[in-house]
């Protein structure tokens, strides 16, 4: 991912929003090359769905011919359009966040890989695969190795299915080995809650139903 990143600032494709003055996570400019790439892509997408669109020939799968047409509407809306299309109480991943170095991560995606002794889960520890670490660390793999015994098994899972199998297992207290940790500086986690992926925006000059 470094690589394209910096593939695409050189070459002038995509850039960091207000990059030259600290940046803005999330928020992308786009440079003359990227421009393009874009609007190619929207325009072959626009092509193929709206403009070329075969009206008179039903679709497998559909039940009828039906038109396309293209509309461009306001991304900003009243709350209550979210709120009755359901983003606002239901647009949002599971996180935790990290108790020593405060990162927060989605649970989804941290790998907890558990040894087991038979049904019982007897050590664990927790990794994000990516192009640098695929795996489990061989430090982290020989001390689950040695919890478990030969003929027991190892297995992977995400911290969600984890904390499920867990919770099957009825452990009234979870042994510290079973504690599934941060996987950049191997802290203690929060427990994994809903984080809204909404965020508020105030129009004109006065925030609430003033403005």
């Amino acid at each position: 991912m470094e690589k394209i990143v910096g593939l695409c600032k050189r070459r002038g494709f995509i850039f960091q929003s207000s990059e030259i003055y600290g940046g803005l996570q999330g928020f992308w400019d786009y440079g003359p090359l990227g421009t393009e790439l874009k609007r190619n892509v929207r325009n072959s997408w626009y092509d193929n769905m709206i403009t070329n669109h075969d009206e008179l020939t039903v679709l497998e799968g559909a039940p009828r011919a039906f038109s396309m047409v293209g509309i461009e509407s306001s991304i900003i809306m009243h709350p209550q359009v979210w709120k009755c299309v359901g983003h606002y109480d239901l647009f949002h991943d599971m996180m935790v966040d990290c108790k020593g170095c405060k990162s927060r991560f989605r649970s989804d995606h941290i790998i907890v890989v558990t040894a087991f002794k038979g049904e019982t889960p007897v050590a664990c520890a927790s990794y994000m695969p990516n192009d640098e670490n695929p795996h489990l660390s061989k430090t982290k793999m020989k001390k689950l190795e040695k919890k478990a015994e030969p003929r027991d098994n190892i297995q992977s899972f995400n911290l969600n299915a984890y904390l499920k199998k867990l919770a099957e297992c009825e452990l009234t207290e979870v042994p510290e080995e079973l504690v599934a940790s941060c996987p950049a500086c191997n802290g203690p986690l929060t427990d994994p809650r809903e984080f809204n992926l909404m965020f508020k925006t105030i129009i004109g000059a006065l925030s609430g139903e003033e403005g």
